[in-house]
């Protein structure tokens, strides 16, 4: 059997690390997803904890965009059922914004004004 997740959304705040019995790193994270339909709009919050190295967890910071997918699984408790998403592999689709910097800058696909592209430019 296979319950398993995937996710692009934005972090809400920086990760928060901590470490295992085993002492690998894990970063506790809550993800907002938007979801555009129709010119309706509809936000949902998940909390997921991300397994990865020390180094690329500190990536995680409040706004940045990441793909994540991993397991997931549900726990009753007091006669309610919690969703829990473990996510194995992540990656970071763009940094947090800092402040003062282009608001547009990571936006994908974005026309870059003044640039002349010619058939030499192209690899193949």
């Amino acid at each position: 059997m296979l319950a398993s997740f995937q996710l692009i959304g934005r972090l809400g705040r920086d990760a928060e690390i901590r470490y295992t019995a085993n002492g690998k790193p894990v970063a506790s994270a809550r993800v907002a997803c938007t979801h555009r339909y129709k010119g309706d709009e509809e936000t949902s919050w998940f909390s997921v904890q991300i397994y990865g190295t020390e180094n690329s967890l500190s990536l995680l910071r409040k706004g940045a965009l990441l793909y994540l997918s991993g397991r997931m699984s549900y726990t009753k408790k007091d006669d309610r059922y919690y969703l829990n998403l473990y996510a194995t592999e992540f990656k970071l689709l763009s940094p947090a914004k800092d402040k003062g910097a282009d608001p547009d800058a990571d936006v994908p696909g974005k026309a870059v004004e003044g640039v002349a592209i010619t058939d030499d430019d192209i690899p193949f």
